[in-house]
């Protein structure tokens, strides 16, 4: 089949050596435009970019995908079908172009988690499984008829980046099935079902922000899900502090610590020092804060802190 791979992150690069690695004809790659990855650094590309470029495939860089220039480039290349993986929303315009159609590799299984934040929400919401689903773009989110879907449990202690650094092949390796799957010409279009549909809109900077009034699983969940962008973090006093690890107590320590403080005056987000290890209180237990990163300094292990100084208040206060 003659593709064209539309992607930009590093989630998209498994999926990409596939084609590439495939028999089928890799017309061009479109990704987004270069870079500056911090203040006064070169311009840098995209990871699907670099890698094109790599292996001396056609490139085409864009900030829209309704831009003319591009759409009259994807009509020359006359494609079969079209690939994409973590890119933006195709329009109309570009969707029809493909003689098969467009199909999308996202980080869920669909319809659950329609959104551009998948993983984040189902670490978030404690789910103990996800997946990858191959399906057919249409005019609408995340909403196509589905092709194939791989799944996958998702750990306890697992956080969003160490899911999504799974996912991205677990994707590739779907994407492999459906392209033969379409080669071939032997496969069923499921159609969702919208009534199973769950929302998994972007995650932003405050989502970060540990909400200790909530039960402790679902605060551990938080940190898990927010954990490595946008980054779980606290306030206390004014300073905002960046929360890089924390753990579950065992049983037996947070019985005694809540028997110990929560039957008192301790509020949601309390701090308490226990055998020099530091923990926060929030509705029904403590969370054990490990590793922690003050403004302008470089993270240092709660404990290491705590020799030589005070952390003492309520979090989030």
């Amino acid at each position: 089949m003659k593709i064209v791979f539309m992607g930009s992150p590093d989630f998209a690069l498994p999926s990409l050596q596939r084609i590439i690695e495939s028999n089928h004809e890799l017309l061009a790659v479109v990704s987004g435009e270069d870079k500056r990855r911090g203040r006064a650094k070169p311009l840098t590309p995209t990871p699907v970019k670099a890698l094109a470029i790599e292996h001396g495939i056609k490139v085409i860089t864009t900030s829209s995908t309704h831009d003319p220039d591009l759409i009259d480039s994807l009509k020359e290349f006359k494609a079969d079908l079209f690939v994409v993986v973590a890119f933006k929303i195709l329009p109309p315009s570009v969707l029809d172009l493909p003689k098969i159609g467009s199909i999308n590799v996202h980080a869920s299984i669909l319809p659950k988690y329609r959104g551009a934040a998948p993983i984040h929400w189902a670490v978030a919401n404690g789910e103990e499984e996800t997946g990858c689903t191959i399906f057919f773009l249409d005019t609408k989110v995340d909403t196509g008829a589905i092709l194939c879907s791989r799944k996958t449990p998702i750990g306890p202690s697992e956080t969003t980046g160490e899911l999504y650094n799974r996912l991205k092949y677990i994707g590739a390796d779907a994407l492999n099935q459906a392209l033969a799957m379409i080669e071939s010409g032997d496969y069923h279009l499921e159609p969702q079902d919208d009534r199973l549909a769950t929302p998994a809109p972007k995650v932003f900077k405050e989502d970060g922000q540990l909400d200790f009034n909530q039960d402790l699983i679902s605060l551990y969940n938080q940190y898990r899900a927010m954990t490595p962008v946008p980054g779980a973090w606290v306030s206390i006093d004014g300073v905002s502090i960046k929360i890089h690890s924390v753990s579950l107590p065992s049983k037996q320590v947070n019985a005694k610590l809540s028997q110990k403080y929560l039957a008192s005056a301790t509020k949601p987000g309390q701090l308490k020092i226990e055998n020099g290890y530091l923990y926060s209180a929030c509705i029904d237990g403590f969370i054990q804060i490990n590793t922690i990163q003050f403004p302008s300094k470089n993270k240092i292990k709660a404990s290491d802190y705590l020799r030589s100084n005070r952390l003492e208040g309520v979090f989030n206060a």
